[in-house]
């Protein structure tokens, strides 16, 4: 989706964070995340905000920033993945491989993707705007375009969790006999 759509869209979106910054999303929620979700989110976030100059304790630009995001990064297409209500949560999966697929397909042809959930916080603006039907819940949406390498946001180092984190290998792991 891109020009007058996505404009109304992302116009609606920021209007939306800008009056609700809590919104009401119709999926889960992250709440009391535990100590060491909120500190990476936060070792994220300020990564992100020192490479673009933002003083740590400036509020007012990290709004701004949030804005920004909400609004896709300006991004001139987006993509929005729907899944119809009735399909159990399971489902979920399905959303997120055909997401995986649609960005590798996008980076092979030379442009960025970034997966963005913060938008979902105010889903009956995509309803609105982009006429979704309410049987439909909206699960993702991906900005996509070509990517800006030099740009501030794009260049500052990611840490990484390590895969012992988040995986569990039952049978032969890779690298052991």
């Amino acid at each position: 989706m891109g020009g007058g759509r996505i404009k109304t869209l992302r116009e609606g979106l920021r209007e939306a964070a800008k009056a609700d910054p809590v919104g009401k999303p119709e999926m889960g929620w992250p709440q009391n995340l535990p100590e060491r979700f909120k500190t990476r989110r936060l070792e994220v976030g300020n990564a992100v905000t020192e490479a673009l100059g933002v003083a740590s304790a400036d509020k007012v630009r990290k709004g701004e920033w949030a804005l920004f995001g909400v609004g896709f990064f300006d991004a001139p297409q987006v993509i929005v993945l729907t899944m119809e209500r009735l399909f159990m949560e399971l489902a979920v999966m399905d959303v997120g491989a055909v997401a995986l697929a649609l960005m590798l397909l996008a980076h092979g042809k030379g442009l960025g993707t970034c997966p963005q959930v913060a938008s979902l916080r105010y889903p009956w603006v995509f309803h609105e705007v982009l006429g979704i039907p309410e049987t439909q819940r909206v699960m993702l949406v991906i900005p996509i375009g070509y990517p800006v390498d030099e740009a501030p946001a794009n260049r500052f180092a990611r840490t990484r969790v390590s895969s012992d984190e988040c995986l569990t290998w039952v049978g032969i792991a890779p690298g052991k006999d």
